[in-house]
């Protein structure tokens, strides 16, 4: 069901593949939208064509076949029902490591999200905040959606996403909720990684908070990131994921804040 608000709600159940077939349908202006925006800042950002952004995204298929099988099978969904080809659908999967291939994204780089998380300990009613500021092209706006998913031996899932983005910025009911800033850096992981967004996927997909660690750690991702995390029992963790290593900060005092900038001393000395 699509619901008309500033952001279009999908709702979406069933199998991998039928999840993605819904979120294509009833998403499919918004698919659309962000085809034609990535589209044009591939070429804008990185000089790279969507034909070339296309045939680079299919490498990372057997990966995420390792990873985890069933995002592929959601991502053809999504192309069935928006009516693009799997390796369009696929290039949006992969927008971070197209955009961040044309160098203008260093280690200087500070502008950008900011995430945070505040414990109980400190908040007035005794809830876990946590949240972000999305700092981005302004022409996705109208290509975002809340995609809620309800699927079968996996937490349920709640999101903001750019339509065709099968993960994004959300929780799930497993009370697991995450955030992202994107980190900026002129070392490369060789070997087999994992891209962004199917990481925070497979994020969200997970049942507490140290299951979230490891999703975003056991492929090496293929571009640099950081993670708020917050969970239902009061826990906030900062995970930077860096060139093939990671660090974590908790929240001792509290609250946590990050922007687009590594603090992890490994990183930064």
């Amino acid at each position: 069901m699509l619901q008309k608000h500033l952001f279009p709600t999908v709702i979406a159940s069933g199998t991998p593949y039928e999840i993605g077939y819904i979120h294509g349908s009833q998403a499919k202006e918004q698919v659309k939208i962000s085809v034609e925006t990535y589209k044009a800042m591939f070429w804008d950002y990185s000089g790279i064509s969507w034909e070339s952004a296309c045939k680079y995204s299919k490498t990372f298929i057997p990966v995420i076949n390792e990873y985890d099988p069933d995002y592929m099978e959601e991502i053809r969904g999504i192309a069935e029902g928006s009516g693009y080809q799997v390796d369009e659908i696929l290039a949006l999967n992969v927008r971070s490591e197209i955009v961040l291939q044309g160098g203008q994204v260093d280690s200087s780089v500070t502008d950008g999200c900011t995430t945070f998380v505040f414990t109980p300990d400190i908040t007035e009613n005794r809830h876990l905040l946590l949240g972000q500021n999305w700092d981005w092209k302004r022409s996705i706006q109208s290509g975002c959606i809340i995609l809620h998913i309800k699927q079968k031996n996996k937490p349920d899932i709640t999101m903001v996403t750019e339509a065709g983005i099968i993960g994004k910025i959300g929780y799930n009911s497993a009370g697991v909720g995450i955030t992202l800033n994107a980190l900026g850096s002129d070392m490369k992981v060789e070997g087999k990684t994992i891209p962004l967004h199917i990481a925070m996927r497979g994020m969200l997909d997970s049942q507490s908070l140290s299951d979230v660690i490891r999703s975003a750690t056991r492929i090496p991702l293929a571009c640099c990131a950081h993670f708020m995390i917050g969970s239902a029992n009061g826990e906030g963790v900062s995970l930077e994921v860096g060139p093939g290593d990671f660090d974590a900060f908790y929240a001792e005092e509290g609250f946590l804040a990050h922007t687009n900038h590594f603090i992890t001393p490994a990183w930064i000395t």
